[in-house]
């Protein structure tokens, strides 16, 4: 009976042993998957504040671009306005010029009409006197 206890025991020895064995491989497992998870969680924050970054930086530059393409559509406009308005004050000043080049003419035809029949009265009479 002693003998069997003994191997009893010394079979009980190997089983802790073995049990201790597995589990030191399976802390250190844990261990090794743990230090990944970390690893991949430190990645991921990097990649995150990279993607900010680049949003950021996206984003300011689209800012940018729309403030220069605003910019520059507001001066267009404000030249083309500014061209239109000079037409404009251009054909009025002609058509003034034109009003009065139409106004001296007809005054001076009717000064003309007016002079004419004295004339050719004044000329009939000095020919029958």
């Amino acid at each position: 009976v002693l003998a069997d206890l003994q191997q009893t025991q010394q079979s009980l020895k190997h089983v802790l042993a073995d049990l201790q064995q597995t589990q030191r491989t399976q802390q250190q497992s844990l261990e090794h998957v743990l230090a990944d998870l970390q690893q991949t969680q430190q990645t991921q924050r990097t990649q995150q504040q990279s993607l900010e970054h680049m949003l950021a930086d996206f984003q300011k530059t689209q800012q940018q671009s729309l403030e220069h393409m605003l910019a520059d559509f507001q001066k267009t406009q404000q030249q083309s306005l500014e061209h239109v308005l000079a037409d404009l004050q251009q054909t009025q000043q002609t058509q003034r010029t034109q009003q009065q080049s139409l106004e001296h003419m007809l005054a001076d035809f009717h000064e003309t009409q007016q002079q004419s029949p004295k004339h050719v009265l004044a000329d009939f009479q000095n020919v029958h006197v």
